[in-house]
Order: structure tokens, then C-alpha cells, then sequence
């Protein structure tokens, strides 16, 4: 570690507006919506309890908003400073955590080298983006560290943390990596470090709780933790003295003043306009028997009415039907990639069928601008470790 001379550092170039920032990332203008929560927390200093957007709207985008919030504030003291340096995306889905993963590694790398060809960025989004990695670099304190850190915490992969306390971070993680980590018992922490684990955990972090109408019991954690601490002592102030908790639902519960939501002006937005209004055609048959194969079959004649390779994913309401429905699938679409996904299923398994349903190429991210190359249908048979707000495309379901 190099002990940053602030002197080498120039903080005092203008600070890019959140649209600048967002599209010089992104390579797209941000949604009326998230310009407009950008804009609140800048001024006021304080987010909404709970930000009720509609699924498949940018939600994400709430990462790049608190990256560039924290670069804003890099001029403050520690103590003046309201902006927490830690950014934990909690959601209690692997699959989501993942693709969630892949969004904040894309910010990452374009601050660590914004010149990079593969970013295909203009000469002025460069200088953009170079000012607020080298604001985020400043907050660290350390010439030697990258503006940002990304970090995923999950099962199946080895844990790890922020270099430093004060290295600005985004971790992405399940509800029972942050949860146990708040209580001084971290999965994947040794002894020795679990009251660090809970102060990176507990402390100067802002969390946005995905799909949080799903976890009313860190809500109430991370409540009853606050009233249990009364008489903690504010470091370094106030606001980063505990976990500010943001809720991501669409599905809220709080009333109007302490819940963001979509504007006027948000949905006479063209894009948003089309995806809120995109047409969903429904074939609503009961079976009450055999359902498993009336699901594969009617898979397959959706497959077979097309002439181009296709995507489909059959969704049950248990492992057993789907390995059923996977079975007669296998058995009847020998040349197409089957795949199957449960909750039940061995990790080393698991990761495999995710990696290849969030394969950027060919697999089913939602952020893909295309699916060419692809050779045979690509079915997927899942539970709901699926299916509850997973970027992912597929034209059938």
C-alpha cells in the first residue's frame, strides 16, 4: 500500500453530471427516471426508503447512480462526507447476483482504463470517466488502488473484502452473506476476522435490497440492530455510522413520501412506453394430470413452429416436475441444448448452467444486444431459482 499524497491526485476538475457519467459507462442516455433519483440524493443528501420501479426499467442503474454519488463528495472530509464508500447489492438469488456482478464489473473496468479500445469510448466520455476514477481514487487514500472495487459474495466461490476500509466498493451478494456478516458470523469468515466482516457489513455502507417484498426478515434485521445500538458512537458521522438500507420492489409497501416511482415524464419515455406496453400473449390450458407432459410438448410444438434457432424456458412449481419435464425434453430434442436448473442441484453443476444461461453471446442475458450464432434451440427447465427478476430474454415461455 502507497499512502496517497493528495497533491498527486487533481479533484478539482468539474464533476460530470450523472447523464454524462451514466452514458460515457453505458453508451446510452440513463432513463428520465434514474437522471431524477440521481439528481434527489445529490441535492438532499438522502435516498428514498424505497425505490418501486417496475422490473426490466434499469434498476441497475441505482449502482451507477451511488458510484457517481460518491464521486461527487471525494472533495469532503471523512467526517463532512455523507456518501458511503461500500455499495452492497443484496438479493437472494445467485443467478441474479451474478448478473448484477457482471453490470458492476463493466463500471469497473472502464474507470480503471477508460482508454482501453475494447471501450470504444470518445475522447471526451474518456475524460469523464478519468475524473471520477480519480475522484473515487482519492477516497481510498492510495495511489496504488483502483478507483473501484468489485466484489461477489455467494456460495461456491471464495470470499474475500475490500483491500482497505477505505477503498470504494461494490459487493455484490445473497441475503445470507450479508445477513450472517451483520451479525458477527460470516459464512466464509475465519474467527479472526469476522468483526471486520461486520463493520464492512454494518458500517459506512449504503444497501439496495433487491427484491426486497422477499426478504422481509433482513428488513427487520437490520431494523432491530439500529434499536439495539441507541448509544453507538457516530464514526465518522451520522450518516455512515450504520447501513442505510434501500428497498428494490415494485411490490412496496410504504407510503408516497418515502417511495420513488415512475413520473409523467417517465412514461411518455418512447423505450419505456414500449416495454411497459409490450404485448404478452397468453394459451391458458388446465391439466390435472400429467402436467409435466403437457409443458415439454407444448415446448416443443413452440420450437417447431419456428424456423430460426430459439430460446425457451419451461418454469415448474417443483424439482421433481422438472426433472420430468427435462427428461421427456432430452429425450424428444436430441439436437438442441437442454439445460436444467434447480435449487437442489450441486453447485459445481449449477454454476455451469448459469454461466451458460448469462453467456453473453449466445446464452439469455437480458443486456444482449443479439443472440446471432446461434446454432440449435437452447431450452432451459427451472424452478423459480430462476425466475424471480432475472435479466434474462427468452422468446419463449
Amino acid at each position: 500500500m502507497s499512502i496517497l499524497n493528495l497533491n498527486d491526485i487533481d479533484i478539482s476538475s468539474d464533476m460530470p453530471t450523472f447523464r454524462e457519467f451514466y452514458k460515457a459507462i453505458n453508451q446510452r442516455e440513463p432513463f428520465p427516471w434514474q437522471s431524477r433519483l440521481a439528481s434527489h440524493i445529490a441535492s438532499t443528501g438522502n435516498w428514498y426508503k424505497e425505490i418501486g420501479v417496475p422490473t426490466g426499467l434499469g434498476k441497475t442503474a441505482c449502482l451507477d447512480i451511488a458510484v457517481w454519488w460518491l464521486a461527487t463528495q471525494a472533495g469532503c472530509t471523512p467526517i463532512m462526507r455523507i456518501a458511503p464508500t461500500r455499495i452492497w447489492w443484496v438479493v437472494n438469488r445467485r443467478l441474479l447476483v451474478d448478473s448484477t456482478y457482471e453490470h458492476a464489473l463493466k463500471i469497473k473496468r472502464v474507470l480503471n482504463n477508460p482508454e482501453a479500445s475494447e471501450h470504444k469510448l470518445s475522447d471526451k466520455d474518456q475524460e469523464i470517466v478519468s475524473v471520477v476514477g480519480e475522484r473515487l481514487r482519492s477516497i481510498a487514500g492510495d495511489s496504488e488502488a483502483e478507483p473501484l472495487q468489485v466484489i461477489r459474495l455467494r456460495g461456491g466461490i471464495a470470499s474475500t473484502r475490500p483491500n482497505i476500509p477505505s477503498q470504494p466498493a461494490i459487493i455484490l451478494s445473497t441475503l445470507p452473506m450479508y445477513g450472517s456478516r451483520l451479525l458477527f458470523r460470516g459464512y466464509g469468515s475465519s474467527q479472526g476476522m469476522r468483526s471486520i466482516d461486520a463493520a464492512m457489513a454494518g458500517t459506512d455502507s449504503l444497501v439496495l435490497l433487491d427484491e426486497a417484498h422477499l426478504t422481509p426478515h433482513l428488513r427487520a434485521l437490520c431494523s432491530a440492530i439500529t434499536q439495539c445500538m441507541p448509544d453507538i458512537d457516530v464514526i465518522p458521522n451520522k450518516a455512515r455510522s450504520g447501513p442505510t438500507l434501500v428497498q428494490l420492489t415494485a411490490t412496496g409497501e410504504l407510503c408516497s413520501e418515502d417511495r420513488f416511482t415512475l413520473g409523467d415524464e417517465d412514461i411518455k419515455h418512447s423505450e419505456i412506453r414500449k416495454r411497459l406496453d409490450a404485448v404478452k400473449l397468453l394459451d391458458l390450458q388446465v391439466k390435472a394430470k400429467r402436467s409435466e407432459n403437457y409443458l415439454a410438448d407444448a415446448a416443443i410444438d413452440k420450437l417447431e413452429s419456428v424456423s430460426t434457432p430459439s430460446t425457451c424456458i419451461v418454469f415448474v412449481n417443483t424439482p421433481k416436475a422438472a426433472r420430468k419435464v427435462f427428461s421427456r425434453l432430452k429425450k424428444r430434442m436430441k439436437h438442441d441444448e437442454v439445460l436444467l436448473l434447480t435449487g437442489r442441484m450441486r453447485e459445481r453443476e449449477a454454476e455451469k448452467i448459469r454461466q451458460r444461461i448469462l453467456h453473453p453471446a449466445n446464452g439469455m442475458m437480458g443486456s444482449s444486444d443479439s443472440h446471432e450464432g446461434r446454432e440449435h434451440h437452447l431450452i432451459v427447465v427451472a424452478t423459480q431459482t430462476l425466475e424471480v427478476g432475472a435479466d434474462i430474454d427468452a422468446e419463449h415461455l
